[in-house]
């Protein structure tokens, strides 16, 4: 015979796995971790997609991806035969072939660009269609592309050799960079 604590016991335990181990009793606190679960999801993939954005993983993954498509190696080969042409110019002693370097070099990057897909009616709205995240030095391309414009367009103005060499240098690092020489 069990003593009156003991059986109390007893019965304190029945009902307790009886309300444990009842589904109903479960169903809200399991509703309830899906939908934690579910908004948790959805916060780590908007943050996902916000750290790549912010990496410029996915803008090298589409650098890449044009490379590829557009032919990159042979891209690669025209553009390295036609800077020859531009550092052949700056090694003249003449600041007239230092000035068709420069205009080499940015009718070169004009093409590469036309190349790798980017629109644009002119040179200016292709290099206004770029982002920084896409190419870094595109301020200094834009700047450089503005010089040599205004060099070209007074045939009276004079340049040194620095400033020719340093205007070929920002295209050369640029076409470098995106592995296009």
């Amino acid at each position: 015979m069990t003593s009156p604590n003991l059986s109390l016991l007893f019965a304190a335990f029945k009902q307790y796995s009886q309300t444990v181990f009842n589904p109903a009793f479960w169903i809200p606190f399991l509703v309830a971790v899906k939908i934690i679960g579910l908004i948790l999801t959805v916060i780590f993939f908007i943050g996902i997609i916000i750290l790549t954005i912010r990496s410029n993983l996915l803008a090298e993954k589409w650098q890449e991806a044009f490379y590829l498509i557009r032919g990159g190696y042979k891209i690669k080969n025209r553009f390295s035969r036609q800077w020859q042409k531009v550092y052949h110019l700056l090694d003249e002693k003449s600041e007239t072939y230092w000035k068709l370097a420069m205009a080499e070099a940015d009718k070169i990057f004009d093409q590469f660009l036309i190349a790798i897909g980017y629109s644009g009616k002119n040179p200016e709205e292709r290099l206004e269609n770029i982002r920084d995240y896409q190419i870094p030095t595109i301020e200094d391309i834009k700047k450089t592309h503005q010089f040599i414009r205004e060099v070209l367009k007074n045939p009276n103005s004079k340049i040194s050799y620095e400033e020719a060499r340093d205007a070929v240098m920002v295209y050369e690092n640029a076409l470098k960079e995106l592995e296009a020489i």
